[in-house]
């Protein structure tokens, strides 16, 4: 029994989705512009979203750009001290200053892994906007071409009324 009403429902279903289909097939048909014009704005909104988040790689690369320059500069200090500390035979502190160089070296390691990364999914993020950019630019010169071939069909259409009345 059960069974029969999930058939029933499921018939049913795509029966209102095959309605609706058709439906909204025949109006985008006659309102084509309509149908351009929602295209285009999807594609702007996926572009707004595109370059925040290239906006927001930017920012990230930078800043690790800042840091990674920033622990540069304490690593030069700290190899500048390990040399004091080695031509002044103070080994505590040259141990110390060699577990201090080590760290800051996996983690300038670690920031330029970062800052690559981040700096290649700018370029990608960068090309990806100038391919919408073309794809919104297509899409409206396709819509310009569907209207004015659409305003042509109509103009030789009212022609060939006005001639057949004449």
């Amino acid at each position: 029994m059960e069974h029969q009403r999930e058939g029933f429902f499921g018939r049913l279903s795509r029966l209102l989705r095959g309605i609706f289909g058709s439906r909204m097939s025949r109006a985008e048909s006659r309102n084509a512009e309509a149908v351009y014009h929602n295209a285009v704005r999807g594609q702007r909104a996926h572009h707004e979203q595109l370059k925040q988040a290239l906006g927001r790689l930017v920012y990230l690369r930078n800043k690790t750009d800042a840091v990674l320059d920033h622990e540069r500069d304490n690593l030069e200090l700290v190899e500048r001290a390990l040399r004091e500390a080695a031509a002044n035979n103070d080994d505590d502190r040259a141990l110390a200053l060699i577990d201090k160089k080590r760290r800051l070296e996996e983690l300038i390691t670690r920031l330029n892994g970062d800052h690559e990364r981040f700096s290649v999914q700018a370029r990608e993020a960068k090309a990806a906007l100038g391919e919408l950019d073309t794809s919104i630019t297509r899409l409206k010169n396709e819509r310009d071409e569907m209207l004015a071939r659409k305003a042509h069909a109509l103009a030789r259409r009212d022609i060939q009324a006005t001639l057949d009345h004449a």
